[in-house]
């Protein structure tokens, strides 16, 4: 029994990745559920077998990526190297990168038909990186380089403003107007809401960025 158990989460796993990485390439409406089954080599009956159709499967890719986002927030929060400043640019760098790397999954997600998974990500992203943000946030004013009365809060507040700025970001974005920088607007923004001295967050964050 454990055998067979294992092989069917290791073929349920093989037809995710493989329609994760179709969606990628193609997109999720221009990817049948026939190419999906013909790149994993199985029979349309088995692909049912797991899933009762493309959005199902779609939901589970979502599943998936919840988790996949929230264990790399907490381990790069928790365990990556350096002062807060410096962890709190990790967590900035691995979504900003995760962005690039699933862009057209997030257009997709983006879309207002598929507001329900947009949500349901934030949902369970969020409070994870609240968390994370909030501890980092009382490191920084232990080492002395923030200045913040109300850490959890104010990681809320960072949090919620980045969030809609990004919202409206992808908006511009897919109608080509381009506004500012959003990147360097929300570093200006948690720079002004920790309690930094004026400009030291954006030197720091360009400073890295030109080191990699």
């Amino acid at each position: 029994m454990p055998r067979t158990v294992k092989e069917h989460d290791v073929r349920k796993k093989e037809i995710v990745d493989t329609a994760e990485r179709l969606f990628l390439e193609y997109g999720y409406e221009e990817t049948p559920v026939e190419m999906i089954i013909h790149e994993v080599g199985i029979a349309k009956g088995t692909f049912y077998h797991y899933f009762r159709s493309k959005d199902d499967l779609l939901d589970e890719l979502v599943e998936q990526l919840i988790e996949e986002v929230t264990g790399n927030i907490k381990r790069i929060a928790e365990e990556s190297e350096g002062n807060a400043i410096e962890r709190i640019f990790n967590v900035s760098l691995y979504f900003r990168n995760l962005g690039v790397r699933k862009q057209r999954l997030t257009d997709y997600l983006h879309e207002d038909r598929n507001v329900h998974l947009h949500h349901r990500l934030e949902k369970k992203v969020l409070p994870v990186m609240a968390g994370c943000y909030s501890r980092l946030i009382e490191t920084g004013n232990e080492e002395g380089i923030f200045n913040v009365k109300y850490p959890y809060e104010t990681a809320v507040g960072i949090l919620g403003a980045a969030n809609y700025l990004s919202e409206e970001h992808h908006e511009d974005l897919t109608r080509h107007v381009v506004k500012v920088d959003i990147y360097l607007a929300i570093i200006d923004l948690m720079e002004r809401m920790l309690g930094m001295k004026e400009g030291k967050l954006i030197e720091f964050m360009k400073h890295t960025e030109g080191r990699e």
